[in-house]
């Protein structure tokens, strides 16, 4: 029981903290999101040998930049 209490609050914090941070705070924080999901992806094809490059193209190409 202590461990799903600890779940739900770390889920919780996770909901609330986009809330509390600024734009440019919060633009950081989905770049480093983003970077992590890109850095599992690449650790899943070491360990299981299977070499595709193909997401590395579209990571490249990425979002357009919007001006300000």
């Amino acid at each position: 029981m202590p461990k799903l209490l600890i779940w739900i609050a770390a889920l919780a914090a996770l909901i609330a903290l986009p809330h509390g941070l600024s734009f440019s705070q919060q633009e950081i924080l989905v770049f480093l999101t983003i970077n992590v999901l890109l850095v599992a992806s690449y650790r899943l094809l070491t360990l299981t040998g299977e070499w595709s490059l193909g997401h590395v193209v579209i990571m490249g190409w990425g979002p357009i930049p919007q001006p300000c």
